[in-house]
């Protein structure tokens, strides 16, 4: 059975899968702008972009992420 999530932590902040710290920084603030609530946004986009940002910015997770969540 496929794990994939109804979550993509990659496309949630609209970044490539080998995006590097500070690419994966920048794609953050960015998102984060977009998806605040007080900027138009909601505040469910606002939550997965933060926990995107969470899992993605640790490497130890992001690197479990990958291995079962989204590539398995």
């Amino acid at each position: 059975m496929n794990k994939k999530l109804d979550r993509n932590y990659y496309d949630a902040l609209e970044i490539e899968k080998g995006a590097d710290s500070e690419m994966l920084k920048k794609a953050y603030k960015k998102a984060v702008l977009k998806s605040h609530p007080d900027k138009g946004g909601t505040g469910e986009l606002f939550q997965k972009v933060n926990e995107a940002w969470l899992v993605l910015s640790d490497p130890t997770k992001r690197a479990e992420y990958d291995r079962v969540w989204i590539f398995s």
